[in-house]
């Protein structure tokens, strides 16, 4: 569910004309829409025709068929009535493709080529979305509260599932890891292309793997998810469902959101993106302090420099995220080392990390994932057994910065930048005898 403001039309009209304020003369702009009505007036149209039967036949087959079936006779006719009943949609092609690779067997394609729903797009989109798991279709409806088109990264969206309870360990009894789990999850979705891959960046402080949802599947995550993922954008208009789980602000308000927000007792997700620099720190603490069942937030904020004492409250917080690029520094204030449940702290690479109360940073001991290029400069860092993601370790001739400190975290993954050793070299050499 989505809400839009009243000043959306003008703001669309300025980010339309935004090119053409910069463009040469005799520039031209091509514009793609799904139908004439999205044109803006051109005086010429070209419509892009459709595959060629055979082509789209051949692309649907390349994602339908397991490479390890050698016979594939009795898939092709099958197959054939399939493509024909997909009216050459792409996106339908692929995501119903998709799941015939996931279930190979005969007779489930035989079932598939019976099926009228596959004859409108949103029809075979809406039969792909029902053959996924529970978990993972819930994971799916989550990206609802994220913009169109948004990018996200693989890690981060498997992290917001772990923290909201979405990923299922497979047996409880075993040492089974949840974000293996949550990156089945990922796959399963990757593969039927409800997630798709839109750009890939080297980066040693990520993936570098950004994925996007389709627009039309992002229709998909509206009529499923209903009212327990808000969108708001550019401002609200209209009542804010009171039992809203989780509530995405692209643009804030002054005017309309505090009191509204302050209502969502429920809320379990607040991601304020697009720099959302319109509330003040008070209304931003006022919210910190009401909406005690958070347990994702992802903040977009410039002037976030230093985050409120109020956040200590947040008990069942597991994911925090800052990702706008804040002054050089994020000062956590001591009431954050209360924060016992949380999992992620996530902040941008060129952002230092620093404390009021350093000493006692250990005890986050359910600490997953502390993506920070910078990391954190505080002792005792092997108490958090469960740690996966440590960029950078400090060595230092104080206690509880010895090396051996890496000796218990059996549970990293990744790149670890090990700063200072030659503090340890030179310790060494000084005991040494004679």
């Amino acid at each position: 569910m989505a809400f839009q403001g009243l000043d959306e039309n003008h703001q669309d009209l300025e980010e339309i004309l935004a090119p053409l304020n910069v463009g040469k003369r005799g520039s031209k702009i091509l514009v793609t829409a799904r139908n004439k009505e999205a044109s803006l007036g051109a005086k010429r149209l070209i419509s892009i025709s459709d595959l060629d039967e055979e082509q789209y036949f051949l692309m649907f087959m390349h994602y339908a068929l397991d490479s390890t079936i050698y016979d594939d006779r009795k898939y092709i006719p099958i197959g054939r009535k399939i493509a024909k009943k997909l009216c050459r949609s792409p996106i339908a092609a692929v995501t119903v493709a998709g799941q015939l690779w996931r279930n190979p067997d005969i007779s489930f394609w035989e079932t598939a080529a019976r099926l009228d729903m596959l004859n409108k797009t949103k029809g075979a989109l809406w039969w792909s979305y029902q053959q996924l798991d529970v978990d993972v279709r819930r994971c799916f409806e989550y990206w609802n509260i994220f913009p169109r088109r948004y990018e996200l990264e693989r890690d981060k969206l498997v992290h917001m599932w772990i923290a909201q309870g979405f990923v299922k360990a497979i047996n409880a009894r075993e040492e089974e890891n949840v974000e293996d789990v949550g990156q089945d999850y990922f796959h399963d979705l990757h593969s039927c292309a409800f997630l798709q891959l839109k750009r890939k960046t080297s980066s040693d402080f990520s993936s570098g793997e950004y994925f996007t949802v389709h627009d039309l599947l992002h229709d998909l995550t509206e009529a499923v998810a209903g009212s327990d993922c808000v969108r708001i954008k550019r401002g609200a208009v209209g009542k804010i469902p009171k039992y809203v789980r989780h509530l995405c602000i692209e643009s804030y308000s002054e005017t309309v959101f505090p009191e509204q927000i302050l209502e969502l007792g429920n809320l379990s997700t607040l991601i304020m993106c697009y720099s959302v620099n319109k509330i003040s720190q008070d209304d931003f603490k006022r919210v910190l302090m009401r909406l005690r069942k958070l347990r994702v937030v992802q903040l977009d904020m410039e002037w976030l420099h230093m985050i409120p004492a109020c956040i200590g409250q947040l008990k069942h917080l597991r994911y925090l995220g800052i990702s706008s690029p804040p002054p050089n520094s994020i000062t956590l204030p001591a009431e954050f080392t209360m924060l016992y449940h949380l999992q992620e702290l996530s902040v941008p690479p060129n952002t230092l990390l620093l404390c009021d109360s350093m000493d006692k940073m250990a005890n986050l001991v359910n600490l997953r994932h502390m993506v920070s290029w910078y990391g954190f400069n505080f002792p005792n860092v092997g108490r958090l057994a469960s740690l996966q993601s440590l960029y950078h370790f400090y060595v230092k001739n104080e206690k509880g910065y010895e090396i051996q400190q890496l000796e218990h975290l059996n549970n990293l993954r990744g790149k670890l930048f090990i700063e200072c050793l030659k503090m340890l070299g030179a310790r060494r050499k000084l005991s040494k005898p004679g």
